[in-house]
């Protein structure tokens, strides 16, 4: 007789790929290894010894010579007969051993499974993003530590006692975050590992029903949660220009701003709303935590065009205004299409391409203050919806509609003329139906969010279909309403969920999804989206309020 039942595995080969089995698909009819069971997470699937239910006979503890033929669900103990006569188990409840490992498993292959396909995955993903801000946090305090030494060499010796004082105030800093940071990466492996061990017992206990109900005994079914990463206040270091006065408003102070905590939910980022500071005490854009900027000429936030200046373009379904961020001024004022998304767009000189009232692209800029001209004019049947200025190629792109019918994209060189059309797949389908915003990432992906097809579509420079991303594999967020959508400095997509009260999902370049970035309480329904590249900053609008929401974004 076999001692385990796993020995007989070696000779049974994954129905994929050919290597040793651990697994079997009910739906698929499928032996799996670990690896290809990754693809299979949304199915019925089963420890392959279970596919033959085999139970193998175990001897009691107690009295060697018999076997385990009963469960006692007083005393949660398997056994022998003996034990039923010897040890004060006549007068309780029992039942046939295999009736009770039969009830037990089936009810906690629910509660692995979703171990195996939920909170494992999500614990390790929590450790990733620990591995990311540990490194970004050191950089961070390089970065700091360097501006303070130039500045105290600009200084000499004037500043020799000012300097100690922060650099010991970055030290003592940098002990505590990069230390709380190391613990919580050490409790993530902790749990890491527990999770593993519960699973692992789990699978060595198939086919013993001794061994796994004592299994069951020692391991409740507690409830799955991944630990709190905190999100740590933001170190800052106000650098001073250099003018001979007060050493010490010239050298500045090691300072933290303070962040948004993080959710219970291991994938969602959160905070609090914090109200955009007075005109007595306002500060730059640039350097305040989190800011709301009231556009009252328009009725919603459905599109937003940014480039690292303190000037915003705004749109709503029919106007577009030009808000100055420190003052929160109003400095331009322009008519767009009708029921426009991602209606406009800017360069990085700081140019304005929009489609107006007629739906022709016309570029503006304050060099040629009113005198507005053509840039593109799309001849119809087409109609244009949205444009978008790709830094990295130098062109503009055009997502355009013939109404219920088809869509494409089209790209344009800087003299306004055709040098490529998106519209179908290598397979002849249709990539698009209402390519409403657009964007490319650091790479030239083409990246545009269609509110129809319900997904954002993603191609390469030249035009490959690469992925379609409708919302989380796992299925464990709202139906994706997509709306907004940019990338950040990582090439990872940020795209709103109009599906939602204030949820951003991100997304990395190769579609898997990151995690759902949380911008507001009183953002409802979120819909215009960008991102400042330069200063860090995401903003946001709503569909619903007329409201633009700036806040500092850590990727």
């Amino acid at each position: 007789m076999m001692d385990d039942g796993s020995s007989g595995q070696h000779f049974v080969e994954c129905s994929m790929c050919g290597s040793n089995v651990t697994y079997f698909c009910v739906q698929c009819n499928e032996d799996l290894c670990k690896t290809c069971e990754e693809q299979h997470k949304t199915h019925d699937v089963l420890i392959y010894r279970e596919k033959y239910a085999t139970i193998y006979p175990e001897k009691c503890s107690t009295h060697p010579q018999e076997e385990y033929s009963y469960f006692c669900r007083e005393c949660e103990v398997s056994l022998c007969g003996s034990c039923v006569q010897s040890l004060g188990h006549s007068g309780h409840l029992l039942v046939d051993i295999k009736t009770a490992y039969d009830e037990h498993r089936q009810n906690y292959r629910q509660w692995c499974y979703r171990i195996r396909s939920e909170e494992l995955p999500r614990c390790q993903i929590q450790q990733g993003r620990v591995d990311g801000e540990l490194e970004e946090r050191r950089a961070l305090f390089r970065d700091i530590l360097n501006r303070i030494e130039n500045q105290a060499a600009k200084l000499k010796l004037l500043i020799t006692e000012l300097v100690d004082e922060n650099k010991k105030a970055l030290e003592d800093l940098q002990s505590t975050q990069l230390n709380d940071l190391e613990r919580t990466k050490s409790d993530l492996l902790s749990d890491s590992t527990h999770l593993s061990e519960i699973l692992d017992g789990f699978e060595k206990s198939a086919s013993y029903p001794a061994r796994f109900l004592s299994y069951v005994k020692e391991h409740p079914k507690l409830v799955l949660r991944c630990p709190n990463v905190p999100d740590f206040p933001v170190p800052f270091y106000e650098q001073r220009d250099l003018n001979g006065e007060d050493i010490c408003k010239l050298l500045g102070r090691i300072e933290t701003r303070a962040s948004k905590p993080t959710s219970r939910t291991p994938s969602v980022t959160s905070g609090n709303p914090s109200l955009a500071p007075g005109p007595a005490s306002r500060t730059s854009y640039k350097t305040a935590l989190r800011q709301k900027i009231d556009v009252p000429e328009l009725t919603s936030i459905r599109h937003i065009s940014h480039f690292g200046t303190n000037q915003v373009w705004v749109s709503d379904s029919s106007n577009l205004v030009c808000k100055d961020l420190d003052t929160t001024e109003s400095t331009r004022k322009l008519s767009v299409c009708d029921d426009g998304y991602g209606c406009h767009t800017i360069n990085d000189k700081g140019e304005l391409f929009y489609i107006d009232t007629n739906l022709n692209i016309l570029k503006w800029s304050e060099k040629m203050k009113d005198k507005l001209r053509p840039y593109v004019e799309i001849t119809k049947p087409w109609v244009p919806m949205s444009v978008h200025f790709s830094r990295q190629t130098n062109s503009l792109l055009v997502g355009m509609v013939v109404p219920l019918k088809k869509a494409k994209v089209v790209r344009y060189n800087d003299s306004g003329q055709e040098v490529q059309s998106l519209e179908e797949n290598r397979e002849g389908h249709a990539l698009y139906e209402a390519p409403a915003y657009i964007t490319d990432n650091l790479t030239g992906d083409v990246i545009v969010s269609d509110y129809k097809k319900k997904a954002v579509v993603v191609v390469d420079r030249d035009g490959g279909h690469r992925f379609s991303y409708k919302g989380p594999v796992l299925g464990f967020l709202q139906l994706l309403w997509p709306r907004g959508v940019t990338t950040d400095n990582q090439a990872n997509i940020l795209v709103s969920n109009f599906n939602t009260q204030n949820c951003v999902h991100v997304v990395d370049k190769e579609g898997h999804f990151l995690k759902v970035l949380e911008i507001d309480a009183g953002l409802l329904k979120p819909f215009g989206l960008s991102y400042d590249y330069l200063n860090g900053l995401i903003m946001a609008g709503s569909c619903n309020s007329q409201t633009l929401h700036v806040q500092h974004y850590l990727a």
